[in-house]
């Protein structure tokens, strides 16, 4: 089980690390989402603690949004304001469960691994956007360019339909923030692909 748990670990964290001359630099989580984050030096049974505690988090987040799914599906008059279309607040609920998983998940990477973290030495080297955004370098640039098209008529159709609209509507903005930070994701991959040069 804990293999199983450090193999997914290792795969879903490998943006995380990289190798130094005498040992592994790990980018770590902070309770903030977004900014800089500290790096500190481990060494390999440190790297594998590291990886296990990252599989256990990804286990408990899949179980997340397994629940999130079947709630959505099983449950569709579930509302948490009272608005006109009963649709569109089931699935303003639904968004912001799954945007608020990530948080979730940042903060419970965070105060897991602190207890390690405070007593490893921190390093100036940095592991930079080209080397986290390697993973997702690997798609073709066709590929890339078709999900960038994608997400960019996604948000202008969802943009022009809250434009129109004469009220508030909450739910069209959080999906056009939630496909934003998608997009700048898939754009970065396409940067670095274009960087390195690769095919």
């Amino acid at each position: 089980m804990w293999r199983i748990l450090q193999a997914l670990g290792r795969q879903m964290a490998a943006s995380q690390f990289r190798r130094s001359a005498d040992a592994w630099i790990f980018r770590a989580p902070a309770p903030w989402v977004v900014g800089p984050r500290p790096h500190y030096l481990v060494n390999e049974a440190q790297k594998s603690t590291i990886e296990t505690i990252v599989g256990v988090g990804y286990i408990l987040l899949y179980l997340f949004v397994i629940l999130a799914i079947v709630w959505f599906a099983l449950y569709p008059g579930a509302r948490i304001v009272n608005r006109s279309s009963q649709l569109e607040d089931h699935l303003l609920t639904f968004m912001l469960g799954c945007l608020s998983l990530g948080v979730l998940y940042n903060v419970y990477q965070y105060f897991a691994l602190w207890p390690l973290l405070r007593r490893l030495p921190r390093t100036a080297e940095q592991i930079t956007l080209v080397e986290r955004s390697a993973p997702m370098a690997r798609l073709s640039i066709p590929l890339l360019i078709f999900a960038l098209l994608f997400l960019a008529a996604m948000m202008l159709f969802i943009a022009h339909g809250a434009l129109k609209s004469h009220g508030w509507d909450p739910a069209a903005y959080i999906a056009i923030v939630a496909i934003g930070a998608l997009g700048a994701y898939y754009g970065a991959a396409l940067w670095v692909k274009r960087r390195l040069g690769r095919t």
